[in-house]
Formats: structure tokens, sequence, C-alpha cells
């Protein structure tokens, strides 16, 4: 009959031995936790205008249903990377008169020149400007640039206004139910690098976050 080997001597150590204790691992972000923190959402508008011997002009346009306030943000997102967000719907082309799109605060004013009305919903104010641009179309050729409008959604940490009580809007993209392993992004100063990491490392269909 084959013998057994008897198991090794448990080892102990002795008080002059040094026991490493090993680190947990990092837990990512599921994305959850981000939401909680901007739960609330917000249709934004976004809109790409093109002026003749100048760089296209891009901004995100808010306003507060009450119309007591309303934010302009210039940014350099694309329509590619627009996409990616939740809540993207491409609006069309719109004629604006040329002197309305010198910058994008101007081309903010021009947009809420054409809010009629009043609405209880920060969408019926955009259905507003874009069915007042449209009745306007036939601008004459020679004096007007192209804008072409879009509605994204942003999860803001504020429930009447899109920014909350900072004074520099930072950032983030999440997506809980992605299947890759990172759910979500870092606060960023620029909201097209946030959206641009969140294209890279989770897909469509982000979430697109501000507080």
């Amino acid at each position: 009959m084959a013998s057994m080997d008897n198991p090794p001597a448990y080892f102990c150590p002795s008080g002059n031995e040094q026991v490493k204790t090993l680190k947990s691992p990092n837990i990512l972000n599921s994305g959850e936790e981000d939401l909680k923190i901007c739960p609330y959402p917000h249709q934004v508008l976004v809109s790409i205008t093109s002026k003749e011997s100048q760089t296209a002009l891009t901004a995100l346009h808010h306003w507060d249903p009450t119309l007591k306030s309303s934010v302009c943000i210039p940014t350099h997102l694309t329509p590619d990377g627009l996409q990616y967000i939740r809540g993207f719907k491409d609006l069309g082309i719109f004629k604006l008169a040329e002197a309305d799109v010198s910058d994008a605060e101007a081309v903010h004013e021009c947009l809420t020149s054409h809010i009629t009305g009043s609405s209880s919903s920060e969408s019926g104010l955009i259905a507003s400007i874009v069915e007042s641009l449209r009745e306007k179309a036939e601008l004459p050729a020679a004096n007007v640039s192209s804008s072409q409008l879009f509605i994204i959604t942003v999860y803001s940490s504020s429930e009447s206004q899109l920014l909350g009580k900072g004074s520099v809007p930072q950032w983030k993209w999440a997506k809980p139910e992605s299947v890759y392993s990172r759910k979500s992004g870092h606060w960023e100063a620029d909201v097209s690098r946030a959206v641009e990491n969140g294209e890279f490392e989770g897909g469509r269909n982000l979430y697109l976050l501000v507080r």
C-alpha cells in the first residue's frame, strides 16, 4: 500500500516577520450613485450655427419654464458626439439673420426672441422656438446663416434649473446598464471632453450629468 505523506506543518510567522495585508480591489462606480446626485432630467437645445468666414458656433441652451432664467454654454460638441447622448433628436436646419449670430450669446438671444406665449415645460418652450423659426423660414437668402438644432437630455442636481449652485458647471457621463466594466466617467469642466470619454468607454445612450 502506498504511503501517504504527512501534510506540511502550518507556518506561523514569528514576531519578527512582516505580514502583508492585501488591499481590497477598487470597486468601479456603478453609475447609479451619479444618477442619485443628478436625478432631474432637463431638455436642452443645442445649436450649431454656420456663417461664412467664421468657425461654426456650437452652444447648449436651456430656459427655465418660468422664463426667470436661461443659460447659454458655448461648447465644441459635434453632431456625431451628440448622437451618443440620451434623448438625442435632430430638429433640422433653420435660418437665422446674420446680425443675430456674431457669437454664442447672440445666438441664444436670437433663439430666446422666438419664444412665443408661455409654457409650463422645457419641451413646450423649445417647440415654440422651432415653430417660430419655421414660420420665418423665408428670410432673404443673402442675409441668413444656417443653424442646425438638436435636443438632448441632461440630468442635473437642480430640479428647476439646468445648473446647480456651483459657479463653474461640471460634466460627467454615466450608463449603469452598460455591458462594459466602466459605468461612468470623471467630472470634467469641458462637456465635450466628458462626452468624448463616454463615446469611448460607454457607447451610445449615455446619461449626461451636470452639477
